[in-house]
Formats: C-alpha cells, structure tokens, sequence
C-alpha cells in the first residue's frame, strides 16, 4: 500500500474502509517510512465493530502533517482508489461484484470515465442475475478491470504531482 493509497482514502471517506487505512499504515512502517501518527494508526484494531472511522481520520493528516505531506484531489483519489480496486479484483482480494460496486461508487470522482461506467453497466446485470448467468458476468468484470488500471495510469500520469508541500 502507498501513502497515495492512505491519502485517497481520506479524501473518499467511505470509498476506503478505515480498516485498510490501518492495514496501510503498518505496511508503510514496516517498508521504513516513520511518523508517529503512522505508529498510532497501526495500533489501531481492525476488527470493523471496534474501529473509529473518525480517529482513523484524524490519524492520517496527523501523519502526513509530520511528513510534510498533502492530501491529494478528489480526482486523483478517485483514480488511485479505482486502480487499486481494480488490481484487488484481478488478484483475488475483492470479489468481482464487490469490487465493481466500489469502482461505481467512484464514477463521480472520476468524472463519470466510461470505464466506471461500464464497470456500473455489469454491476446492474451482475446484481440482477443467479448462478451461471452471474458466474459469466463475474468474469466479464475481471476481464474488464483491466481496461480500469489502464485509465488510472492514463489519468494519474497525466495529473501527476507530489504529495510533498512546496518549500
């Protein structure tokens, strides 16, 4: 997980479960990045019925103030948060039709992008089938996730700037 990851959560709110921000921060920790907000965020439980989504918050831009960091756009969020959904789809973290909810959810921040439309397009006939019929729809979504990241790192090339404060 990256710190572009941690701060589009933030900015998402509920695209970001407070649990993979947790997961996030003892990830970043233990590749050496240090702050103690970082350290505090990590202890936090992840058990969904004990963690506090508005402490979770708090954590984040406490550790980005101590690393000199700033919270990125909604639309660079929006794109970070796609690409890594998508890339949980395809590697067998998130469920397909879990995964494209979460990618729809996002249109919005991604400026309505006709990948995330599509990916709403197969949720729709995803949600509304059983069995084979969903079982087919599931792989359409993985075979199309693809096409998601490939967006992303259309878009996140293209707007690229730092998390650092300017000097």
């Amino acid at each position: 997980m990256s710190l572009e990851l941690l701060a589009a959560g933030l900015v998402l709110g509920t695209a970001y479960r407070p649990e993979d921000a947790v997961r996030s921060a003892a990830d970043l920790l233990a590749e050496g990045l240090d702050s103690e907000g970082l350290v505090q965020l990590a202890c936090l439980p992840t058990d969904v019925r004990l963690i506090d989504g508005d402490e979770v918050a708090v954590l984040i831009r406490v550790a980005f103030d101590e690393l000199g960091l700033r919270v990125p756009s909604a639309e660079a969020s929006g794109w970070t948060m796609a690409r890594w959904i998508a890339t949980a789809m395809m590697e067998g973290v998130l469920p397909p039709g879990e995964g494209a909810g979460r990618l729809w959810g996002l249109s919005r921040e991604c400026g309505d992008a006709e990948e995330l439309v599509e990916m709403l397009q197969l949720h729709d006939a995803w949600e509304s089938s059983v069995g084979a019929d969903r079982v087919a729809i599931e792989a359409e979504m993985l075979g199309f996730a693809p096409s998601v990241i490939t967006a992303a790192d259309r878009y996140l090339a293209a707007n690229r700037t730092s998390l650092r404060k300017p000097l």
